[in-house]
């Protein structure tokens, strides 16, 4: 878990990488479920506790950090994510109450592609 930790840390935005309780990261079962409870699997999904900067303790709010390996350029990427994402917060709703808010997921892409950097599939603002 430290080499997970220590990759994520360099590559979140600075305020997570501040304030994410990173010896408490724990990788979680990416099983998921999608529309008409079809089975999917993210490759890699983490849970990473984050300390509250007003309270000066800790907080229950957790950033799920989702890894999808492209090894190519991939149109569909940002709407496969967002299945990813529904999927993540129906399984978290299993065990949660919706008073309790939905968590922040954090959707990180590896590309292993020859192209320099993602240049196909990105949402737009």
């Amino acid at each position: 878990m430290i080499n997970a930790a220590s990759f994520l840390q360099r590559r979140v935005p600075a305020q997570i990488a501040a304030e994410g309780d990173w010896p408490h990261l724990r990788l979680i079962s990416g099983a998921l479920f999608g529309n008409a409870l079809k089975r999917f699997e993210c490759d890699l999904l983490y849970s990473l506790p984050l300390r509250d900067p007003l309270t000066s303790g800790k907080t229950e709010l957790l950033i799920y950090i989702l890894f999808e390996h492209q090894s190519c350029r991939e149109p569909m990427m940002p709407l496969w994510l967002q299945e990813y994402m529904i999927g993540i917060w129906r399984r978290w709703l299993e065990d949660h109450s919706i008073g309790e808010g939905f968590p922040a997921i954090l959707p990180l892409v590896l590309s292993r592609s020859n192209c320099a950097g993602w240049r196909s599939g990105r949402a737009k603002a």
